[in-house]
C-alpha cells in the first residue's frame, strides 16, 4: 500500500507515518491508496488530516503498520501490510503474517503459525509448537527457512527443520526426527540424536555423526571423519553399530568396525583398516570378518583374528598374519613374514622372501624356499622340501631338491616307478635308431649291434624307470665344471634376512652359452636315443627266441635264438620278447 500527499507541489512518501498522526497546514492534498476500500483520509476540526489505512477487529487488537490488519484476540500487526490473527500473535515484520497462538513473525514477508512459533528470518515460515527460524541477534540468518514440528529451529538460510527438538544451522540444511542437528551447509540429519557436521553430509539413525564433507552415517552410534580434523572422512560412509569411517572415501559397516585408511573398507565385527596414529597406513585396504586388521596399503584381511600388515598383503582364515609386502597367509595360525611369501595350512611360517610354506607345522626360513608336508624346515634358499616330522619337537625332512647341488634326495628305501629298466641317453652315429634294437658303442656314439660284436651296450628303450645323461632342463655345458664334471660356483656368501642366515651360491656361466637360443632336450632330438642298460627290456626278435632260453643280436640288431647271451623272459608277440639285461 502507498499513501502520498503533495505539499507545496513537492512529492513526499509518508509510509512511516503512524496511523493517527496529524499533518497540519496541508494544501492541495491528493490521496492514493491500493489498500482496502474503507481506507480514507479525514480532515480534523483544526484543518489537519489523519492517516488511517489499517484494519482492526476482534478483542484488544492493534494494527500499527501501514495497511496492516489485526484480528482475533490480543494481536498486533506492526509491520507494513502485515496481518496478525489468532490469539496473542504479533506480525512485526513488513508484509508478514502471524496466526495461531503466541506466534511472532519478525522477518520481512515471514509467516508464523501454530503455538509459540517465531519467524525471524525474511521470507521464512514457522509452524507447529515452539518452532523458530533465524536468530534474534543476526538478521542475516534464517532467510527463506522453514521450521515445523515441536521445539525445532531453522537458523540457516533456506534451511528446513521438522520433528522434535531439531536444529538446521547450515545453509539449505535439513533436520528432521528428534534431537537432530544439521550444522553444516547443505547437510541433512534425521532419526534421533544425529548430527550432520560436514558440508553436504547426511546423518540418519540413532546417535550418528557425519563429520566428513559429503559423508553418510546410518545405524546406531556410527561416525564419519574426525570432529577435531575436518580433513578426515570426506565422502565416507559408516553404518551399523559403533562403526567409524575416519578415512576419506572409506566405508565402515557392521559392529564396532573402523576404517582409518583412505578408500578403505571395514565390515563385520571389530575389524579395522589402517592406524589412528599413522594416516599413511591402510589406504585402499579391506578388512572383514571378526577382529581382522588390514594395516598395509591395498591389503586385505578376512576371517577371524587375521592381520594383513604388509602393503598389498592378504590374510585369511583364523589367526593368520601376512606381514611381508604382497604376502599371503591363509589357514590357521600361519605367518607370511617375508615379502611376496605365502603360508597356508596350520602353524606354518613363510619367513624368507618369496618363500612358500604349506601343510602342518612347516617353516620356510630361506628366500625362495618351498616346503610342504608336516613338521619340517626348509634348509636352503630356492630349494624344495617335504617335511615328514612326527611332532613340533620331532622335525625332519622326507624329501628335498637342493638348488646348490641340483640333486634330489629322498629319505626312503625304495624309489617306485612303472618303468622296467635303467637307461641313459646316447648319441647315435649315423641314421636314427628306433626302439627295441640291440646297440653297441662306436667311440662315444652308438650303432645297431650285429652278431659279430663281442660287446653289447644295451637295447633302445622308451620305458625306463630311470633315465640318465638326459640334459633335460638345459644345455649340458651351460655352467663351468671342473675336470670331474662338478659345477663351479662363485664365492659363497651368507644372507641374513628376518633374523635367519642362509648361504647364497651362484653357478658360473659358460661364456659359450647363448641365452637367445631355444634349448631342445635330448629326448626330443633324433640324434639321441635312450638305451636300457639294466633290467627288463622289450626287444625285437625274428621269432626264433624261446622262453627260458637265450638270445643274441643278428646282423640287423634283432634278437635271435642263441646258446648263450641274454635270457628270454617272456614272448609278447611273434616279433617281440622281454629279456633280462644285467
Amino acid at each position: 500500500m502507498a499513501l502520498f500527499y503533495y505539499f507545496n507541489k513537492e512529492r513526499r512518501d509518508i509510509m512511516n507515518i503512524k496511523p493517527g498522526s496529524l499533518i497540519k497546514d496541508t494544501l492541495d492534498l491528493k490521496y492514493y491508496s491500493s489498500t482496502e476500500d474503507n481506507s480514507e483520509v479525514e480532515k480534523t476540526p483544526d484543518n489537519s488530516i489523519e492517516i488511517v489505512g489499517t484494519h482492526e477487529e476482534g478483542v484488544n487488537t492493534l494494527a500499527e503498520g501501514i495497511a496492516s490488519h489485526a484480528e482475533g484476540s490480543h494481536t498486533i500487526a506492526g509491520g507494513t501490510a502485515s496481518h496478525a490473527e489468532g490469539a496473542h500473535t504479533t506480525a512485526s515484520g513488513d508484509y508478514s503474517h502471524t496466526e495461531g497462538a503466541n506466534t511472532l513473525s519478525n522477518g520481512i514477508a515471514s509467516h508464523a503459525e501454530g503455538n509459540s512459533t517465531v519467524a525471524i528470518g525474511s521470507n521464512s515460515h514457522t509452524e507447529g509448537s515452539h518452532t523458530s527460524t533465524g536468530c534474534p541477534n543476526d538478521s542475516s540468518q534464517g532467510n527463506s527457512a522453514h521450521a515445523e514440528g515441536i521445539h525445532t529451529t531453522a537458523k540457516g538460510i533456506a534451511s528446513h527443520t521438522e520433528g522434535s527438538y531439531t536444529i538446521a544451522e547450515g545453509v539449505a540444511s535439513h533436520a528432521e526426527g528428534a534431537h537432530t542437528i544439521a550444522r553444516a551447509d547443505y547437510s541433512h540429519t534425521e532419526g534421533a540424536n544425529t548430527l550432520s557436521k560436514g558440508i553436504a553430509s547426511h546423518a540418519e539413525g540413532n546417535s550418528t555423526v557425519a563429520c566428513g564433507s559429503n559423508s553418510h552415517t546410518e545405524g546406531c552410534f556410527t561416525i564419519t571423519g574426525n570432529p577435531d580434523d575436518p580433513s578426515q572422512g570426506n565422502s565416507a560412509h559408516a553404518e551399523g553399530y559403533f562403526s567409524k569411517a575416519h578415512g576419506s572415501s572409506s566405508h565402515a559397516e557392521g559392529s564396532n568396525t573402523l576404517s582409518y585408511g583412505y578408500n578403505s573398507h571395514a565390515e563385520g565385527s571389530y575389524t579395522s583398516t589402517g592406524c589412528p596414529n599413522d594416516p599413511s597406513q591402510g589406504n585402499s585396504a579391506h578388512a572383514e570378518g571378526h577382529y581382522s586388521k588390514a594395516y598395509g596399503e591395498s591389503s586385505h584381511a578376512e576371517g577371524c583374528f587375521t592381520v594383513a600388515r604388509g602393503n598389498s598383503a592378504h590374510a585369511e582364515g583364523s589367526y593368520t598374519v601376512a606381514r611381508g609386502e604382497s604376502s599371503h597367509a591363509e589357514g590357521d595360525h600361519t605367518i607370511a613374514h617375508g615379502d611376496f611369501s605365502h603360508s597356508e595350512g596350520i602353524d606354518t611360517q613363510a619367513i624368507g622372501s618369496y618363500s612358500h610354506a604349506e601343510g602342518l607345522g612347516t617353516i620356510a626360513s630361506s628366500n625362495g624356499s618351498h616346503i610342504m608336508g608336516k613338521y619340517g624346515d626348509a634348509q636352503e634358499p630356492y630349494s624344495w622340501f617335504i617335511g615328514n616330522g612326527l611332532a613340533p619337537t620331532n622335525r625332519e625332512i622326507g624329501a628335498k631338491w637342493l638348488a646348490s647341488t641340483r640333486n634330489m634326495y629322498i629319505d626312503g628305501n625304495t624309489y617306485v616307478t612303472n618303468g622296467t629298466n635303467y637307461a641313459e641317453m646316447f648319441e647315435i652315429s649315423g641314421d636314427p635308431i628306433d626302439v627295441g634294437f640291440f646297440v653297441t658303442l662306436q667311440g662315444n656314439f652308438i650303432r645297431k649291434a650285429t652278431s659279430q660284436d663281442d660287446y653289447i651296450l644295451g637295447v633302445t628303450s622308451t620305458t625306463p624307470s630311470i633315465l640318465g645323461n638326459s640334459a633335460e632342463m638345459r644345455w649340458h655345458k651351460k655352467y663351468m665344471v671342473d675336470e670331474w664334471g662338478q659345477i663351479q660356483y662363485e664365492n659363497a656368501h651368507n644372507i641374513i634376512q628376518n633374523s635367519y642366515t642362509s648361504i647364497q651360491q651362484n653357478p658360473i656361466l659358460n661364456p659359450q652359452w647363448d641365452s637367445n637360443e631355444t634349448y631342445m632336450p635330448r629326448r626330443n632330438r633324433v640324434e639321441w636315443v635312450s638305451v636300457g642298460l639294466l633290467g627288463q627290456i622289450r626287444v625285437r626278435d625274428d621269432g626264433t627266441s624261446e622262453i627260458g632260453g637265450y638270445c643274441f643280436p643278428n646282423n640287423e640288431g634283432i634278437a635271435t635264438k642263441a646258446n648263450e647271451g641274454y635270457r628270454v623272459m617272456k614272448r609278447l608277440n611273434s616279433n617281440q620278447i622281454i629279456i633280462i639285461l644285467k
